[in-house]
């Protein structure tokens, strides 16, 4: 009897099993169908489907069975079912059971007596028949049927598409798709997820299969950000006949997943894993120059555009933000690529166009192109611009000093110059021209003395430098050209640069000393309106003073008109001090021509040095320096005095004498001024009349006569 009923529970155990396992299918499939779960989705819903059958199987088969039977639950359940035995079964087994173990305490025969009667009571019953014949044919039937429907859905897995997609989706966990009318794919999906680059606008795609049976569909874009989710209508990109979809995520900037919807599909989520991109966080750009730059590198930062001299060579280097798997420079269709000079693969190099080369580095805009270990490109453009420029000649600045544009055929010119190079300065000269009328007559190149060039002699600070014009033998009447002229060391061919163009007049001194006193006339009648204003200065400020009153407004105005005349002081200063230094030019314009060296010879006492120094420039800085300034002085402490009349009196009548003594400084250089234009006309008359006599002497020895005969016509010698 136990044996059977632990066969009854075993069949009815594998009954339900079976049932169950075709239902957690059925629902399974139907929760598939509906929902379409992704992978994480599935993958929980396999554990909840194993984890259900193990605990039916542990309730439904393994705790019944294992479960044991007594022996006086089987008597007990078999007398339930037969009345008659009068539980008499169950006491004499109880009874033997108590006998054996030497428990008995009552009469031996009674025991006895009660055993055999239990045990001629069970012979009489069929102990089988307390089984439920007709469940167990039920469960019989229904392990059956349920065995039958488990091999139809193992065949079915073989051998239909549906049940083969479901085994394959939610047993096995892979990436099938239910048979839709519409079937969709995310492009650029691998293995659930899309590396995009960080920052940058990415644009979905997302395809209907050419397999679809419907194609003419709405295409929904659903991205979970983690805390929202929305889902974004995709626009068709008019490719593939109307089957591919697109999205623009702009600037994407946090990690997301997406799944796209349309028709009767909807694809499993897809991870959009930010990435960021390959970008170069350091540019290094060095020029590598000529040899005869007497300099090795020029260095440069930034993308440019960045002039480098022709003929140089580029050495580039990059620092990437993380390890690169390869990187380039592009220009146009020229590909070069850079060299990895550490284990990082973050630190790239390479030199284009070196000295020696067949070709040099080329202008235009380079790009550099980089790849990272997922084979991700810059999304960003790196590039820098070169520019190729030709050797500059040198930069030449001159100015005459202390020249006029007249000048004698001895005189000396002094230039002021400098002179500025990129790399070095070989030779400076004076490139000299000369010509009567328009006839050109003669050309010199004339070194500038002292000058040492070199390569390294990039600037030549301003200096002083003398030319000297007897040399040329120039002739009065001629005009002479000239320019300072720089050369540097550039090669295979040198530049040079030029200050800008000098005309000279040349003339004979006593044209010289016509031009000069006509200039100190010009000085003079500056002077003599100087004298003119101190005068009316003079006459204002007693005017001023006359009636000073008492009156706020009166002596407001009084302020006011010291104040004026003050300024107008300071003015006449000013305008002195000018006339001073154009005869200080007039001097050194005397010295360059050698002016004196003739006026010494005839007359040692009366050189124009002399009479401009002593007569003119002295007495105009002295008067400048102490009555001019004493004035000025004089007529701010006269304003200061305005509430103190007994003050302002004073401070007017020093300043008035003041100012009378500075008239009468005045007077006296006018006066000298005079004297020296007289003395100037009579000096040039005189050289007139000399080179007169020199022309005549000329010409008469040219003509074979003799100058005495001039006046004897007999020629008799009386």
């Amino acid at each position: 009897m136990r044996a059977n009923l632990r066969s009854w529970l075993t069949i009815r155990g594998l009954a339900r099993l079976v049932w169950v396992v075709l239902l957690i299918a059925a629902a399974d499939i139907a929760l598939d169908r509906s929902f379409r779960m992704d992978v994480p989705q599935r993958g929980i819903m396999l554990v909840l489907m194993v984890a259900g059958i193990a605990f039916s199987f542990y309730r439904m088969l393994l705790r019944p069975v294992s479960r044991p039977i007594t022996d006086d639950a089987l008597v007990l359940e078999v007398e339930k079912r037969n009345p008659g035995l009068g539980q008499s079964v169950i006491t004499g087994l109880q009874l033997l059971r108590d006998a054996q173990a030497n428990r008995v305490s009552n009469s031996p025969e009674l025991v006895s007596a009660a055993i055999h009667q239990g045990i001629e009571q069970s012979r009489s019953v069929d102990f089988s028949s307390v089984l439920n014949r007709r469940a167990g044919q039920k469960n019989w039937l229904r392990l059956i049927a349920g065995v039958l429907a488990f091999v139809f859905l193992v065949v079915g897995i073989f051998g239909t598409v549906f049940l083969q997609t479901w085994f394959r989706r939610n047993l096995m966990l892979s990436a099938d798709l239910w048979p839709r009318a519409t079937q969709l794919l995310i492009v650029g999906a691998e293995e659930g997820e899309i590396i995009v680059p960080r920052g940058i606008d990415h644009r979905q795609l997302v395809q209907i299969l050419e397999t679809s049976r419907i194609q003419n569909v709405v295409v929904d874009l659903e991205i979970d950000a983690g805390v929202t989710r929305n889902i974004q209508r995709m626009k068709p990109t008019g490719k593939l006949d109307g089957r591919e979809h697109a999205f623009v995520f702009n600037s994407i900037a946090s990690d997301c997943r997406i799944r796209a919807i349309g028709g009767d599909d909807t694809t499993g989520w897809v991870a959009l894993k930010l990435v960021e991109p390959p970008a170069v966080s350091e540019l290094r750009l060095d020029a590598l120059l000529p040899k005869w730059t007497g300099r090795e590198t020029e260095s440069f930062s930034g993308n440019g555009p960045h002039s480098i001299l022709s003929g140089s060579g580029l050495r580039v280097g990059i620092t990437a933000n993380k390890t690169l798997q390869s990187a380039e420079l592009v220009r146009g269709e020229q590909i070069t690529p850079l060299n990895m000079v550490d284990a990082e693969n973050r630190l790239f190099q390479v030199e284009i166009g070196r000295e020696g080369e067949t070709e040099s580095v080329s202008g235009g805009t380079w790009a550099i192109r980089l790849v990272d270990e997922r084979g991700l490109g810059n999304v960003r453009d790196s590039s820098f611009e070169v520019r190729i420029r030709d050797n500059e000649k040198p930069s030449v600045r001159s100015r005459l000093l202390g020249i006029s544009g007249l000048v004698v055929p001895t005189a000396y010119v002094p230039i002021e110059w400098g002179a500025t190079d990129d790399y070095g300065i070989a030779t400076v000269v004076f490139d000299t021209k000369w010509q009567d009328e328009s006839v050109a007559i003669g050309e010199r190149k004339i070194p500038v003395a002292g000058f040492v060039g070199g390569p390294i002699l990039a600037e030549i600070p301003e200096n002083v430098t003398v030319m000297e014009l007897e040399p040329l033998g120039l002739q009065p009447g001629m005009t002479l050209r000239f320019r300072q002229a720089a050369t540097d060391y550039a090669q295979p061919t040198s530049a040079t640069g030029e200050s800008r163009e000098f005309l000279l007049k040349i003339v004979t001194e006593e044209e010289l000393l016509s031009d000069l006193l006509r200039r100190e006339i010009e000085q003079r009648g500056v002077f003599q309106q100087a004298y003119d204003r101190q005068l009316e200065l003079n006459s204002q400020l007693l005017q001023a003073v006359a009636s000073p009153g008492s009156d706020e407004n009166t002596a407001r105005e009084l302020e006011t008109r010291l104040l004026g005349l003050y300024r107008a002081q300071r003015t006449i200063g000013t305008s002195i001090v000018a006339v001073a230094s154009r005869f200080d030019e007039f001097l050194v314009e005397v010295a360059n021509n050698r002016l004196d060296e003739h006026t010494k010879a005839d007359n040692p006492g009366q050189t124009i040095q002399g009479r401009f120094e002593n007569e003119i420039i002295r007495p105009i800085r002295d008067l400048d320096d102490k009555l001019v300034n004493d004035s000025a002085r004089g007529m701010e402490t006269a304003r200061r005095s305005i509430a103190q009349p007994a003050e302002l009196a004073k401070a007017v009548r020093e300043t008035s004498a003041t100012q009378e003594q500075i008239l009468d400084a005045m007077r006296i250089i006018l006066s000298a001024m005079q004297s020296s234009e007289n003395f100037q006309e009579a000096v040039n008359r005189l050289l007139e009349i000399r080179r007169i006599e020199q022309n005549m002497q000329r010409e008469l020895e040219r003509k074979g006569e003799n100058p005495e005969d001039i006046f004897n016509p007999l020629g008799d010698g009386k």
